[in-house]
């Protein structure tokens, strides 16, 4: 399918997470690396 090949694979969502501003973030593939979870933390400024 195009759209999932187009889906990015878990070091590439790793690495979007991170230049958004999570921070230990972390992908568990499952089912064989046929899905997987993303894991991250993002910081929130009291300041909003």
């Amino acid at each position: 399918m195009p759209s999932l090949e187009r889906f990015p694979i878990g070091t590439e969502q790793v690495k979007l997470a991170q230049e958004v501003g999570f921070n230990s973030v972390i992908h568990y593939p499952i089912a064989g690396g046929l899905m997987g979870v993303l894991v991250g933390s993002k910081t929130v400024s009291s300041e909003q």
